[in-house]
């Protein structure tokens, strides 16, 4: 019996799916697989993510709230203080405002908010990463110093918001 080459890929890649351990193949599923709290649309629009799975926008504010998820081959397993240092790893002259534990739907992360430069503009970073399964969760606010305090709640609305969807490896 001859396969075609069709066939042939498809049989290829079941068998190195079935090698694949579950829980990367579950995880791989999860990827972007989560709900959060959504910011006021009259304040804060929803604009393209880049690499990240959700972004929004308050020009009034000069500020930006994402969301990201890592799963499967892209997990970062680590402690949440690790993942926020290489999170923050980009901030020139960082200097630690708020560096704690935090409860995110019942696992344990860690907020960092930070003062630096950002491409030579003065900015002020709020951070909460936690791991859920076999992925890592990134929420992100960004805004110049003097607005971030104004922007706050609609990062703890987004976070507060979190849900993720599916089956945890």
């Amino acid at each position: 019996m001859r396969l075609s080459v069709p066939s042939l890929a498809a049989l290829c890649a079941l068998l190195c799916a079935g090698c694949t351990p579950r829980k990367v193949r579950m995880a791989r599923k999860l990827e972007g697989r989560y709900d959060v709290g959504i910011p006021d649309p009259a304040t804060w629009l929803r604009v393209d993510p880049g690499g990240a799975d959700k972004a929004w926008y308050n020009g009034h504010l000069e500020a930006s709230i994402y969301t990201d998820s890592n799963c499967g081959s892209r997990f970062l397993d680590g402690r949440p203080e690790q993942l926020l240092r290489h999170l923050m790893h980009g901030l020139d002259q960082p200097e630690e405002l708020r560096n704690e534990p935090l409860e995110v739907a019942g696992r344990t992360g860690r907020v960092s908010v930070q003062r630096g430069l950002l491409d030579g503009l003065e900015v002020q970073v709020g951070a909460v990463v936690f791991n859920r399964g076999a992925c890592t969760y990134d929420i992100v606010f960004i805004a110049p110093p003097t607005h971030f305090d104004d922007g706050w709640p609609a990062f703890e609305g987004v976070l507060e918001g979190y849900q993720a969807h599916g089956e945890e490896p």
